[in-house]
């Protein structure tokens, strides 16, 4: 694990590329900084509410793959 010195942001941008980073102080106490991970997926997408049914949504893709 890399270790750096000085900058808050330094330290929590490193530990976003790395994974994690160790802090060292002067008096030798250490510290990790690991970030944390977003329990949703990038993907996810909020659902759209629609007034049709599943049927009418087939008629529509069987349609469209026609034309």
């Amino acid at each position: 694990m890399p270790e750096i010195e000085g900058g808050d942001e330094k330290a929590l941008e490193q530990a976003r590329k790395e994974g994690e980073v160790i802090i060292k102080r002067k008096d030798g106490s250490s510290f990790s900084i690991k970030p944390i991970q977003k329990e949703e997926s990038p993907l996810d997408l909020k659902g759209v509410e629609l007034s049709l049914s599943a049927d009418e949504i087939v008629e529509i893709v069987r349609e469209m793959r026609e034309k």
